[in-house]
């Protein structure tokens, strides 16, 4: 018999500031390395997961994928059974549910065995360049995440339409007349940073780069106005040149691969990790 499971628009209960100022007890697991999770951040996974150990958290505090992307600092003290004792302190970050762990529990992506006791609290992420990952995306319909924040994300919008969050940590969006480019994206973290980009481009599958940036205090408590649309980019010299900030040269690429980009751009390194190649990027 044949089973399925949809991923169907929830209410989300978001982390709260005061969620950072605490300290957490429970067992830490082992359920082995994999780079698949209920959280779907995979390949291009951001730079500021380098050196992280992935965890799957309990169910009550995944609470329907609200706490997915979130850093953590671990510490064991190496009390409990098994083979493989949790000692010392490590930087993890949350990328998995685990269903059948209680409240405080962790369980480590990685090789190991036993069931040993842990304390852990939430940690602002390093943070790096904000990118977003598509996933089945048209004119009409966006499932996208956003990724390189140094929290998790509590207000998504595009356009100034509101986005549901997914199960599976994902927004999405539909607009039956179609989403009008460049897109501006508003979003709020825990910590109450706001957040506004603009994205000259969606994908139907893969990741996209945003065009424009701007970072509000912590202590905001309203959106603030959607940034100026960015001045229009130069034309492509030729139709065999990629669009801005799509890649432009290497092995693998989810575009079309060029020698060359647009006019005022040049081809550098992308940077991010598991990102093959180099990318057309603004030449100042």
């Amino acid at each position: 018999m044949l089973f399925l499971t949809l991923l169907l628009p929830i209410a989300v209960t978001a982390l709260s500031p005061g969620d950072y100022r605490r300290t957490f007890f429970g067992d830490g697991t082992y359920y082995g390395y994999t780079t698949r999770g209920n959280c779907a951040i995979r390949s291009p996974l951001p730079g500021m997961y380098s050196g992280m150990v992935p965890v799957a958290i309990n169910n009550a505090q995944y609470e329907e994928s609200k706490s997915c992307g979130a850093c953590l600092l671990v510490t064991g003290y190496g009390q409990g059974s098994g083979a493989n004792p949790v000692v010392g302190t490590f930087k993890a970050y949350v990328h998995d549910r685990c269903p059948e762990c209680k409240y405080g529990d962790i369980d480590l992506s990685k090789s190991g065995d036993g069931r040993w006791k842990v304390q852990w609290r939430f940690i602002p992420c390093p943070g790096e360049w904000v990118f977003f990952l598509f996933e089945g995306s048209n004119r009409f319909y966006l499932k996208l995440q956003p990724r390189g924040l140094k929290t998790p994300v509590t207000y998504f919008s595009v356009n100034g339409q509101q986005g549901t969050k997914t199960q599976d940590n994902f927004y999405i969006l539909q607009n039956g007349g179609g989403f009008r480019y460049p897109l501006t994206v508003q979003m709020r973290t825990v910590l109450n940073e706001w957040i506004t980009v603009k994205l000259a481009y969606s994908v139907p599958d893969g990741p996209a780069f945003p065009i424009g940036y701007q970072s509000g205090g912590g202590g905001r408590s309203r959106p603030p106005s959607a940034v100026a649309a960015p001045a229009k980019a130069p034309r492509p010299a030729s139709n065999k040149c990629v669009p801005n900030w799509k890649p432009c040269t290497g092995p693998k690429n989810w575009w079309r691969t060029s020698n060359c980009c647009s006019s005022n751009y040049r081809c550098v390194n992308a940077g991010q990790a598991d990102f093959v190649g180099k990318r057309c990027e603004p030449a100042f």
